[in-house]
Formats: structure tokens, C-alpha cells, sequence
């Protein structure tokens, strides 16, 4: 201690220095500056080794670091003798002869000290590193992980995307091979069957009925042609409703059930919000639920009596469906097959809405559909 190592300059002890002073080690700043003030010496700067020294005696002081006060003490004596200030010089050997080496504090002990501590700087920043990496190897795995997930969800966006345009696809081969059987039973059944009637009629008015049994008979028979044509015009209607984009949903329904009724079972219809067009993929759909809806309940549930409620708002549409009948065991899976009613959930969940079966045996059935309107199909 008090010797300058061979490696030792200027800059490094500088650079250790300010290091050491952000880390508020004492016992480094004095060593250092002790060295920087040999240095100074040795290269004849006097005044910067004289300050160098006495901050290296100020900082041994504050530690009661007493070999390196010596040291100092005695290196300051001797700068202020070469200057040829005698009288400083005495005061700093004077001041070198006053401190007593301390048998607990020997310059190895606090070289050892000071070892320790570098050692200890050198852990602590070995920890630094590690911790670092660490962070970094967590941010990595946090990052990979979120695009895991980010890169999953757009698959999931991606797999609805095209389930829905696959949907779609489906529903408009459905209406479009609806149309064109409708437009076959229009235009091609219907008019051989109207044909048929006009030349019935006019070989009616020539034929001379031998009696009046023989010409109710005939009537009977072109009645029967003539109620064939309506049926064929009522199931090409309600394949391919026509008014559909005219008239408005609530219309087309209301034929509908004019169609359908009779004197076995009362259907009740209230409408709200239909009474003009509105979207074309929305009005099928709901159109086919309700025919499907309806089919069921005339043909299961042997019910009296069907009350059908359709209501528009800004914000959803609502579908209920609830008759009388016998009605099902919503818990059983095969009804759902069997009725027809895996169809019609999944036109629903096309349009993102939901359908709720309230129904239980000999005590009928609702059917609830609600559909929102700021949620439509991909």
C-alpha cells in the first residue's frame, strides 16, 4: 500500500475514482488518490500530487485509516520540502510522528479489505449480468408467448371466418336450388296443369253427359285439377317467398300461415319492425326458422293452438315460438336429430345469436331466438 501498481496511469486511477466515489467507498477513494498523488510526483506535477494526497489524507482520516495517514502525511512532508515550504513540511512530519499505527488496522488488513471488496463489486455485477439475462430470457418467453396467442386467436378468428363464409355458401345453395324449384313448379308444373283445366273445360262444354252423376263426376275432376294448381302455386310460395324483397318479412309470413291454417290449430301472428325490407340474409333465415319451427309443431305436437311473436329493435331481433301441444324432453339428443332442430341452430348461430328451448312433456314448447343486430356474420 502507498506504491503505484506498474500497470497503474493516470486515466485508469481517474476512471477507478469516479467509480468508486458513485459506490461511496472510502477506503478505495483513498488508496487511489494516494496512488494518483505518487504518480503526480513521480512525474514532477507537485501541485496535483499535493491535492491528490491530501484528498487521499482527508478520506483515511474519515475511516481512521492510520498506516495510509502515515503514508500520506509523510508523502505531503516531503512535496512541501522540494517546493522549499519548510514550514509545512515540519507541520505534516509533525503530524506523522502524532498518529499512532493501529495494531487491528494494519495496511495488509485493509489491503485485504479492500481485495474483498472488489471481489464483492465483482459478484455483485456477475448478479447484475445474470439478472439481466434472466429478464431478457423472460421478456423472450412472455413475447413468444403472446404471439402464440395472438397467432392463435387470428387462427380461431380465421377458422369462424371461414366457417361462416362456408355457412353462407350453404344457405345460398339452399335458396338458390329453392328458387330454382320453385320457378320449375311457377312456370313449367303450374301452367301444364292450368292448360290442363282450360282444355277440360272447353271438352266440358262440348261433351253430352248421358246424366247429371256422369257431369258432377267431370266437375269433381277439374276441381280436383284446379286444387292441384293451388297447391302447387302455395309450395312453390313458401319455397321461394317472392314477395319476400317487395313486401317485407311480416307479409310473407302472414301468407304463410294463410297458407297453412285450418280448423285443427289457431296460429296468432304479431309483428313489429318487419313492415318493410330489411336484410336479405337475415329475413330468409328467420323465414326458414319459422317455417321449420312451425312444420314441428303441426306435425309433433299436436297442438291447438301456435302464438308467434317477431319483434325488431335497434339492437336485436326476437323470435318466439310457443304452442300447446305435447311438447319434448329438451334433455334427450335425439329429438334435436329427429326434429330438425340441429338446422336450425346452426342458421342462428350464423347470424351470432342464440336459441332456448323451454319445453317438457304435456306441457308444450317455447322457442326463443334472439339475434343481434351489431353482431352480424363475418
Amino acid at each position: 500500500m502507498g506504491s503505484i501498481k506498474p500497470n497503474d496511469s493516470e486515466q485508469e486511477i481517474l476512471k477507478t475514482i469516479d467509480v468508486k466515489k458513485s459506490l461511496n467507498d472510502t477506503l478505495a477513494l483513498s488508496i487511489n488518490y494516494f496512488n494518483l498523488g505518487v504518480l503526480y510526483k513521480n512525474k514532477r506535477l507537485y501541485l496535483q500530487s499535493l491535492d491528490a494526497l491530501k484528498n487521499s489524507l482527508q478520506f483515511a482520516t474519515q475511516i481512521n485509516y492510520a498506516d495510509m495517514q502515515r503514508s500520506a502525511t509523510n508523502e505531503i512532508a516531503d512535496l512541501y520540502e522540494q517546493l522549499g515550504n519548510y514550514k509545512q513540511s515540519l507541520i505534516y512530519l509533525k503530524k506523522h510522528a502524532a498518529i499512532k499505527t493501529s495494531g487491528n488496522s494494519t495496511i495488509d488488513e485493509l489491503q485485504a479489505k479492500y481485495e474483498i471488496k472488489q471481489r464483492e463489486d465483482q459478484v455483485l455485477q456477475q448478479q447484475f449480468e445474470i439478472t439481466k439475462r434472466n429478464y431478457w430470457m423472460a421478456g423472450i418467453c412472455v413475447f413468444t408467448l403472446l404471439m402464440f396467442f395472438t397467432g392463435f386467436f387470428y387462427y380461431k378468428q380465421n377458422k369462424l371466418k371461414q366457417r361462416n363464409m362456408a355457412m353462407q355458401a350453404i344457405i345460398a345453395a339452399e335458396e338458390s336450388e329453392r328458387q330454382r324449384i320453385a320457378r320449375d313448379l311457377h312456370d313449367s308444373v303450374s301452367q301444364i296443369i292450368s292448360a290442363a283445366k282450360i282444355n277440360l273445360s272447353v271438352i266440358g262444354s262440348e261433351l253430352l253427359f248421358i246424366n247429371e252423376e256422369q257431369r258432377t263426376r267431370f266437375e269433381k275432376a277439374i276441381n280436383l285439377v284446379d286444387y292441384g294448381f293451388k297447391e302447387v302455386r302455395t309450395i312453390s310460395h313458401n319455397m321461394m317467398p317472392w314477395a319476400l324483397h317487395k313486401t317485407g318479412l311480416a307479409k310473407v309470413i302472414k301468407q304463410f300461415i294463410e297458407n297453412i291454417k285450418n280448423n285443427n290449430i289457431a296460429i296468432n301472428f304479431f309483428c313489429q319492425g318487419f313492415d318493410s325490407p330489411f336484410d336479405d340474409t337475415i329475413e330468409i333465415i328467420l323465414y326458414r326458422v319459422l317455417q321449420e319451427s312451425v312444420n314441428n309443431v303441426m306435425k309433433h305436437a299436436h297442438a291447438d293452438r301456435v302464438d308467434i311473436s317477431l319483434i325488431r329493435s335497434d339492437e336485436n331481433i326476437s323470435l318466439t315460438i310457443e304452442d300447446n301441444g305435447i311438447g319434448f324432453d329438451t334433455t334427450n339428443p335425439d329429438i334435436f336429430k329427429g326434429m330438425g332442430l340441429n338446422n336450425l341452430m346452426s342458421r342462428i348461430n350464423f347470424l351470432k345469436g342464440r336459441v332456448e328451448f323451454d319445453s317438457h312433456p304435456n306441457r308444450g314448447t317455447l322457442v326463443s331466438i334472439y339475434i343481434p343486430l351489431t353482431n352480424k356474420p363475418l
